[in-house]
């Protein structure tokens, strides 16, 4: 989108309403000293949602690891917050649990 702006054309952006809410699995000890290399739990597709792939990369065996802090981001756009709110934790309850990354539990929270 960036560069259709800057390069003068219009995106042609859609719009809903709705509510969104996104929050980032982060590597242990993120923001200090962050490890990469650390396999990526099993993901699966979320229904009526999105996961955004930031700080991810691939090794040499086709493996999914981290690449960086911000690791990725589980969000959703729903009717109501409390709905994208209830989607995001849904999903984030379903990634097996490690020492090797956490997310805060109060994001979309009212």
């Amino acid at each position: 989108m960036i560069e259709a702006v800057t390069s003068g054309v219009d995106p042609e952006l859609k719009w809903r309403d709705g509510y969104a809410v996104g929050a980032v699995v982060a590597s242990s000890g993120y923001p200090q000293a962050c490890r990469n290399g650390l396999f990526v739990p099993e993901l699966r597709e979320i229904e009526d949602g999105y996961l955004i792939h930031a700080g991810t990369t691939l090794n040499g065996h086709s493996q999914l690891v981290s690449n960086g802090g911000r690791v990725l981001l589980v969000g959703s756009v729903q009717k109501s917050l409390m709905e994208a709110n209830e989607k995001v934790y849904q999903y984030l309850k379903t990634i097996e649990k490690t020492e090797n990354f956490f997310y805060r539990t109060d994001i979309g929270v009212v």
